[in-house]
C-alpha cells in the first residue's frame, strides 16, 4: 500500500467513526481485508455473515447509514458472539458442580498404533530415570528457575505415562532446553551433562507425539511484551475471584504466569522461542472462553430453561460470572482484545451480546 493512501484511509476512518454512525462495521471489515483473512490480527470470515451481510432488502439501504449500519452490527454481534471451543493446552476448563471454572484433566497421551505405544512406554520410562538422576543432583540450589522448569517439567511428565500432559511437557521442556543452553555457565560439570542429556532426550521424546507437533504448527509469530504482560495480569487476577475459578484453577494459571514472566537470559536477543509464553496465551483462551461460553448459552437459548431451574450447576455459574462478567482482570482482557483481535477479539462482539440480551 502506498503512504499516501495509507494516510487517507487513517483520516477517513477518524472522520466517519466520530459520526456516530456505527461506521466501525465498515472499518473493521476493510482494516481485515487489508491485512488478509489469515492474518492473526484479522477476525475471522464468516461466510454466512458476509452473505447476511449483503442480503439486506434495497429498503433497509435506503434508510441510511445509520439504520442498516445498526442492523450490520446486530447481526456481526450474532455470528461472533461464540467464544472458541476449548484448544489443546497446559490449561483446558470446564465448569464444575460447584459452579465454578476448574482445570480440566489432562487427556491421556495417543499413539498412532500398539506397535508405537510400547515404544513410547519405554522411553517415557527410560526418560523418567534420566529426569530423576537429574534432580537427585538438586541444580535448583544454583538456580532457582531451573528448579522451578524441573519441577513443572515433573509434575507434565506424570507418575506413569498415562497421566502425562504432552502439551504441558513440550511447553516446560523448552524451559528445559533453554536452561542447557547456558549449562555450563550455570551449574557444575556432573549437572550441566544431565541437564544437557536431558534436553537432548526431550527433543526427540515430544516429537513423537502428534498433538505437541499439531500444537506447534499452530502458533503464529511472537507474542509482543506488552500482549504477555496483559495475558499475566489477566492470569493473575483470577485469584482474586475464588467465586469463579477454582484453586486448582488458579494456581495453575499463576503458576505459567510465573514462568512466563521469569526472562531465561539478560539479553532479549538470545531469548528461547516464546513457547511458554504462548502457552499462557492460548490458556487464558481457553479460560475465558471457558467464561464465557455458558453466559452465551445462557443469554441465546437458555433463559426460559434458566429460570424454571432446569440448568443447576450452570444456573449457578452465570449468576456468579454475570456478576463479574470479566471478573478483576477486565482491563487485560480487553487490552488483549485489541491487541490481538485474531486471538482474542472474539471477546468484544461477545461483551456487547452480553450486555445486550442481559441487561448488564
Amino acid at each position: 500500500m502506498p503512504k499516501w493512501a495509507e494516510v487517507n484511509w487513517a483520516e477517513l476512518k477518524t472522520h466517519i467513526l466520530e459520526l456516530d454512525e456505527d461506521w466501525q462495521v465498515w472499518t473493521d471489515w476493510y482494516d481485515d481485508r487489508l491485512r488478509g483473512a489469515d492474518h492473526p490480527n484479522s477476525r475471522a470470515l464468516i461466510e454466512e455473515l458476509e452473505l447476511k451481510r449483503v442480503l439486506i432488502p434495497d429498503e433497509d439501504w435506503e434508510k441510511g447509514p445509520k439504520h442498516v449500519n445498526a442492523m450490520i452490527a446486530a447481526l456481526e454481534m450474532e455470528y461472533r458472539a461464540k467464544p472458541p471451543p476449548q484448544r489443546s493446552a497446559i490449561i483446558e476448563v470446564e465448569v464444575g458442580e460447584d459452579g465454578r471454572l476448574h482445570r480440566r484433566p489432562s487427556r491421556p497421551p495417543t499413539a498412532r498404533d500398539e506397535a508405537q505405544e510400547q515404544r513410547l512406554r519405554a522411553a517415557w520410562a527410560a526418560h523418567s530415570k534420566q529426569l530423576e538422576a537429574l534432580e537427585e543432583l538438586n541444580p535448583g540450589n544454583s538456580s532457582p528457575a531451573l528448579g522451578h522448569a524441573i519441577k513443572n517439567y515433573r509434575e507434565a511428565l506424570g507418575s506413569i505415562f498415562d497421566t502425562m500432559n504432552v502439551i504441558a511437557l513440550g511447553v516446560h521442556g523448552a524451559r528445559i532446553e533453554a536452561h542447557a543452553a547456558r549449562a555450563d555457565a550455570q551449574l557444575l560439570e556432573d549437572a550441566a551433562a544431565e541437564l544437557v542429556a536431558l534436553a537432548a532426550a526431550h527433543g526427540l521424546f515430544i516429537r513423537q507425539f502428534d498433538s505437541w507437533l499439531e500444537y506447534v504448527a499452530d502458533a503464529v509469530g511472537e507474542p509482543s511484551s506488552e500482549a504477555i504482560q496483559d495475558a499475566i495480569g489477566a492470569a493473575r487476577a483470577t485469584g482474586d475471584e475464588p467465586e469463579l475459578f477454582a484453586d486448582d484453577l488458579s494456581d495453575a494459571i499463576g503458576e505459567l504466569a510465573v514462568a512466563a514472566e521469569q526472562p531465561l537470559t539478560a539479553d532479549p536477543e538470545d531469548r528461547p522461542p516464546q513457547i511458554v509464553e504462548r502457552e499462557l496465551l492460548r490458556s487464558v483462551g481457553n479460560i475465558l472462553s471457558g467464561l464465557l461460553a455458558p453466559l452465551v448459552d445462557f443469554a441465546r437459548d437458555a433463559g426460559p430453561a434458566a429460570r424454571r431451574g432446569a440448568l443447576g450447576g450452570i444456573e449457578d455459574f452465570t449468576r456468579k460470572a454475570t456478576q463479574a462478567v470479566l471478573f478483576g482482570g477486565s482491563a487485560y482482557v480487553l487490552a488483549l482484545a485489541a491487541g490481538l483481535p485474531g486471538e482474542f477479539g472474539w471477546i468484544i462482539p461477545v461483551l456487547a451480546f452480553l450486555k445486550m440480551k442481559l441487561k448488564l
